[in-house]
C-alpha cells in the first residue's frame, strides 16, 4: 500500500508504503489504523499516526485447506494447499496472531508431509506424475520462527509423503514408477541429513503410514491393502506382513479407511455406500499383535455421532474428529482402555471444519479454515464408575449339601450403564464360600 502526499495535485509524492503479507484490493480506513482484508488471506491491521512510518501492527489470518501442521510451544506452523508456511503465534489464546507466512516450499498442490524435531521442520516433497518438481527432503530451521530459514536439502528419486521422526531417524513413505515402500534418513545432524535405507513393493501406492513401536503400517488405495514394515534396523526396512481388511471380514462392499494404529490395534473407518448415499458409517476394530492372523476384533458404532479423521492415538485415548446427527462437527476423546470398546468421553463444537490436529500433552491445537485451542485435560482424565473388581468381596457360607442358592448381582458398567447377572449355586461343596 502506497502513502502518498496529494497536498501539491501537480506534484504528488510518495511518503512511504506498507508491505502487506496478503493481498489487499480494498482497505478500510478509522483514524489512524487501516484494515486491509485478504480474503482467505486473512485481516492486516496497519498503524499510519505517522505517514512517513507506517507500520503493519497485527495480523490474523486463516490457511486455506491445512495439509501439514507442528507445534512448538506458543508457536504453530501451517502449510497450507497452495505450500505457503505460516507460523502463528498463540501465547494469547484469545488473541491468535498470525506472525508471518511465506512461500518456501514450490508449486500448488505438492505432495507434501512436514514434522519438527527440535529447532527444525523436516518437510517432504514430490509428486511422481510431475517429473520436473524437485524430490526430497527439505530442513527448515525455525530457531526465529518469524523468519524461517532452509538449512538443507537432500533430491530422492522417489516422491516422498508422510514423514515420522523417532530420536534421530526419519521414516518417510516413498513412491515410484516401480512401486511404494518406506524410505530411512539419518537426521542426527539436520544441515546434513542422509539417506539410510529404503524398500520398495511393486503394484501399490501408499495414502497414509502410521507407527507402531518398530512397525510401519502403510495403508494403500487397492482394496485397503496394508503392508507393514519392521524398521527396527532403520538401514534395512522389511515387508513383513500384509493383509486386506475386506478380506478378513469377508465383505467387499465395506469401503476401508486406515485412521490410526496404537499398541497393536488397528483402526478403520468402515463405510457402506448404497446409491452413493452412506448407509453405515463404523470403526472396525483389528488385532494385529500376530502379523500372521490378524484378527477383527469389534465394530464400534455410537449412536448419532460419526468418529473420523483426524485420528491421533496417544497412549490410552485417540484426538478424533466427531460430527453428530445434528450437523455438530468439532472434537472428541475416545478413551481406548478396552481397544475393543471405545467410549467417547469429551466432545466439544468447533466453528470450522476440522482438517489437521496436534496433541500436546493434553492440549488439542486444530487447523481448518482457522486456528483452534482445545483444554482436554478432563476428558482425558475423566473417571469411570467402580467396576465390579473395585467393590468390596462379600464371602456366603454355603450350609449344606443340596441347598442352592440364588444371588442377583447389580452394578455399572465402565459406561456407568446399569448391569445385572445372576448365579445359581447347585448345592455341592458344602462350606466354600
Amino acid at each position: 500500500i502506497l502513502l502518498l502526499d496529494i497536498s501539491d495535485l501537480e506534484q504528488i509524492e510518495v511518503l512511504s508504503h506498507i508491505e502487506t503479507p496478503i493481498g489487499s484490493m480494498s482497505f478500510q480506513r478509522q483514524d489512524d489504523e487501516l484494515f486491509l482484508p485478504g480474503g482467505w488471506g486473512g485481516l492486516a491491521i496497519a498503524d499510519v499516526s505517522e505517514p512517513d512510518a507506517p507500520e503493519i501492527i497485527c495480523y490474523y489470518g486463516q490457511p486455506s485447506q491445512v495439509k501439514c501442521i507442528e507445534v512448538n510451544g506458543d508457536q504453530v506452523y501451517i502449510i497450507d494447499r497452495r505450500t505457503e508456511f505460516m507460523f502463528y503465534d498463540i501465547s494469547n489464546p484469545d488473541q491468535i496472531l498470525l506472525s508471518s507466512r511465506s512461500r518456501l516450499f514450490g508449486s500448488d498442490w505438492q505432495d507434501i508431509g512436514m514434522v519438527r524435531s527440535g529447532e527444525n521442520l523436516f518437510t517432504t516433497h514430490g509428486t511422481i506424475e510431475n517429473r520436473r518438481e524437485w524430490r526430497g527432503l527439505r530442513v527448515t530451521s525455525i530457531a526465529n520462527p518469524e523468519d524461517p530459514d532452509s538449512t538443507a536439502e537432500l533430491q530422492t528419486e522417489s516422491a516422498l509423503g508422510d514423514i515420522i521422526i523417532r530420536e534421530d531417524i526419519a521414516y518417510a513413505d516413498q513412491q515410484s514408477p516401480e512401486g511404494s515402500g518406506i524410505c530411512t534418513f539419518d537426521i542426527s545432524d539436520p544441515e546434513n541429513p542422509v539417506t539410510i535405507g529404503n524398500v520398495i513393493e511393486p503394484g501399490f501406492t501408499i495414502i497414509a503410514i502410521h507407527m507402531d513401536g518398530d512397525l510401519i503400517y502403510a495403508f494403500s488405495d487397492s482394496l485397503a491393502f496394508t503392508y507393514v514394515f519392521n524398521v527396527s534396523n532403520p538401514t534395512e526396512p522389511v515387508l513383513v506382513s500384509r493383509f486386506s481388511p475386506n478380506e478378513i471380514t469377508e465383505d467387499f462392499e465395506i469401503q476401508y479407511d486406515i485412521l490410526g494404529v496404537g499398541q497393536d490395534i488397528i483402526y478403520f473407518s468402515a463405510t457402506v455406500y448404497d446409491d452413493s448415499v452412506v448407509v453405515n458409517d463404523d470403526i472396525h476394530i483389528f488385532d494385529s499383535a500376530d502379523l500372521d492372523n490378524i484378527q477383527f476384533v469389534s465394530c464400534y458404532n455410537p449412536e448419532d455421532i460419526v468418529v473420523g479423521k483426524p485420528f491421533i492415538i496417544k497412549e490410552s485415548v485417540a484426538l478424533v474428529n466427531v460430527i453428530r446427527a445434528n450437523s455438530e462437527t468439532g472434537i472428541g476423546v475416545l478413551d481406548l482402555t478396552d481397544p475393543a470398546d471405545p467410549i467417547l468421553v469429551g466432545f466439544s463444537e468447533s466453528l470450522f471444519s476440522i482438517e489437521k490436529t496436534k496433541f500436546v500433552d493434553e492440549t488439542a491445537i486444530v487447523a481448518g479454515n482457522g486456528i483452534g485451542i482445545y483444554n482436554c485435560s478432563e476428558a482425558i482424565n475423566f473417571n469411570f464408575p467402580p467396576a465390579f473388581t473395585d467393590a468390596p468381596t462379600e464371602s456366603l457360607i454355603v450350609p449344606e449339601v443340596g441347598v442352592e442358592v440364588s444371588l442377583d448381582i447389580t452394578g455399572r458398567d465402565r459406561k456407568g450403564e446399569a448391569v445385572s447377572f445372576s448365579v445359581i449355586w447347585d448345592g455341592n461343596d458344602p462350606g466354600v464360600s
